[in-house]
């Protein structure tokens, strides 16, 4: 069997090298690759662009790049141009979905993966396009062979709205490189750092309003539109803050080693990659509480606060004065992170699903 990845509508290899996580995007599908007939990629971009970032990342994989110009319509006659024989047709998010639906020939077996659900972001957001996007989920999910979501919570909701109470519809969470991110000697020398895009949702004004409260050296690593209105508050309000713009997901983990707190403050989450990488490179978190991040900073794994800069400020400060506390509680988050989201865990998951899809049998809820 053949698995096509149609990557979200619009995105293609450059824009994962440019946000630094093009290694991590495409690892999970370079271990599967060696157990099907061919790994495929649909991305969006330029060709020639687009083949020279996969030589480089994953020359294993098969590539077939769609113009940026009239993505949308190009995308829908994916079809004529997939490889011969029958495939697993998989979507990377929700976005552009339907061209893996559209593209299907008969005997392909089409698989709706979402990282996010998208019209539970949209209502988080309160844009007034939610329920528009939550008819477009449910018409894409009924045509789809297996649906998989990141969390029990979006599953939760997918059921709840009426989107999808399809048996089909399982939990796939995001997995880590337990080798990549794994405890390294520690040298802190600032005391937080936050990894995500700079946009209003991931909240960084409330991590430098916290800075400001108690003097923290403050490191942001990540791109987004607030980038340049950030470092000018945090100059107004006198906060040490370095902001690094994207790194590459492999230099992480020596990010983590030069900083004692890895703080997430967004104001809501599907299942965020950086925290459960920052887990697993055994650096203490300090989080706000919020859906997506709660469910993961269990009991005795990280602090919590409430989503004001005062309440992440005193969790940040307690963190900081008992560092013995801190890097127990970081010992444990390490062993949930390798007992539920390691990277050979989701291949052996992976595989599993695309037997059973292979094969016509229904997946298990």
């Amino acid at each position: 069997m053949r698995l096509v990845l149609f990557s979200t509508l619009g995105t293609g290899l450059a824009d994962w090298q440019r946000t630094g996580t093009l290694a991590r995007e495409l690892e999970l599908y370079r271990r599967v690759a060696p157990s099907v007939a061919e790994v495929v990629l649909v991305t969006y971009g330029e060709a020639t662009e687009e083949r020279r970032l996969l030589a480089q990342a994953a020359p294993e994989l098969g590539l077939l790049a769609v113009p940026r110009g009239a993505a949308a319509a190009r995308s829908l006659v994916l079809g004529r141009r997939l490889p011969a024989g029958c495939a697993i047709l998989k979507t990377n998010q929700m976005r552009g979905a339907w061209a893996a639906v559209r593209a299907r020939r008969p005997g392909d077996r089409v698989y709706v993966r979402t990282g996010y659900t998208w019209s539970w972001t949209a209502r988080r957001m309160r844009s007034p396009w939610h329920r528009a996007l939550r008819g477009i989920e449910r018409w894409t999910l009924a045509r789809a062979d297996l649906a998989s979501v990141t969390s029990d919570a979006q599953r939760r909701y997918l059921r709840h709205t009426g989107v999808c109470r399809s048996a089909r519809l399982v939990v796939a969470p995001n997995h880590v490189d337990l080798d990549t991110f794994a405890p390294r000697p520690r040298r802190a020398e600032r005391d937080i750092v936050v990894v995500g895009r700079l946009s209003s949702e991931k909240r960084p004004a409330l991590v430098l309003a916290a800075a400001a409260r108690g003097g923290y050296r403050a490191t942001f690593a990540g791109a987004g539109p607030l980038a340049a209105p950030l470092e000018q508050h945090a100059r107004r309000i006198g906060v040490d803050a370095h902001f690094l713009g994207a790194v590459p997901n492999g230099e992480l983990p020596e990010l983590f080693a030069r900083h004692h707190l890895f703080v997430q403050a967004s104001a809501f989450e599907n299942m965020p990659k950086s925290l459960v990488e920052a887990m697993a490179s055994g650096i203490p978190v300090v989080a706000c509480r919020a859906p997506g991040v709660s469910e993961l900073v269990e009991p005795g794994c990280g602090a919590l606060a409430d989503g004001t800069a005062v309440g992440l400020a005193n969790q940040i400060a307690a963190a900081l004065a008992d560092p013995a506390a801190a890097a127990a509680r970081a010992a444990r988050a390490r062993a949930m992170v390798v007992e539920r989201f390691s990277l050979d865990a989701a291949v052996a998951r992976e595989l599993a699903l695309y037997a059973r899809l292979s094969g016509g049998e229904a997946c298990p809820s």
